[in-house]
């Protein structure tokens, strides 16, 4: 059994994938018209998700732990509920694959917590790839904006602070956020680096449907409100700016 699980964009994919013998196509076809259930132009997949019907089984006999029909049916209700999906692949005696897919605003994620001015932001670490400290003389001003240059390569630089309307304090010392979105690296310019922490991610109301730079935001431990960064949205905005 395989449990694979990666982020993209505001939800989570989840796979669960077994080599096992799969699921008899026929053997479900059978058992649901015996239920009543009609099979008419139905796909080979479409008959393989009445599995989640339901009261559904194809066992012959009742057992304590099968048999019942209930198990794939609250596993697909709970996930419903949750605002997400279940998708179905199975192949007869290779194995079967269960893709769920769920909002970002229900998950807990390591982050790391930065300061940008007197604010504390977090950004999750699965796009981080190092933290640096940065010398003015490594700042170069070219034609889409400003670069970080680190071993010879131009990184394209985001001051945060300019990013989300802040002032900026010349004096404070710039630490770069180094992280890769679409295979493209781009450096965060932050004030200060707190740590490294796993936060619960709250979805933010509609008062900030049109703001695309926040994923959502998490409550500390002394009830205080952070915003978690959608680094995603803010580094591909910079890509765009830099072609106009």
């Amino acid at each position: 059994i395989k449990i694979s699980a990666y982020q993209e964009g505001n939800r989570v994919f989840i796979t669960v994938s077994d080599d096992g013998k799969g699921l008899d196509a026929e053997a479900i076809k059978q058992s649901a018209e015996k239920k009543g259930i009609s099979t008419a132009g139905l796909s080979t997949q479409e008959i393989q998700e009445l599995i989640f019907h339901p009261g559904f089984s194809t066992a012959d006999k009742v057992t304590k732990i099968s048999g019942r029909g209930v198990g794939m049916d609250v596993v697909k209700t709970k996930i419903q509920e949750l605002g997400g999906t279940i998708l179905t692949k199975s192949e007869e005696n290779v194995g079967s694959s269960f893709r769920l897919s769920l909002p970002l605003t229900l998950s807990i994620i390591p982050a790391l917590l930065v300061k940008v001015e007197t604010h504390t932001f977090a950004i999750p670490l699965s796009v981080i790839n190092k933290v640096i400290h940065a010398k003015a003389e490594d700042i170069k001003e070219i034609h889409g904006g400003e670069v970080l240059v680190e071993n010879g390569k131009t990184i394209p630089l985001i001051r945060l602070e300019d990013q989300l309307e802040m002032m900026h304090d010349e004096n404070a010392s710039s630490h770069m956020v180094m992280v890769v979105i679409d295979g493209t690296e781009y450096a965060l310019s932050v004030d200060s680096i707190i740590g490294q922490q796993e936060i619960v991610i709250k979805e933010l109301g509609k008062e900030f449907a049109d703001q695309s730079d926040y994923l959502g935001a998490t409550i500390m431990g002394d009830g205080s409100i952070i915003l978690i960064l959608n680094v995603t949205a803010i580094c591909l905005e910079r890509k765009q700016a830099s072609y106009v």
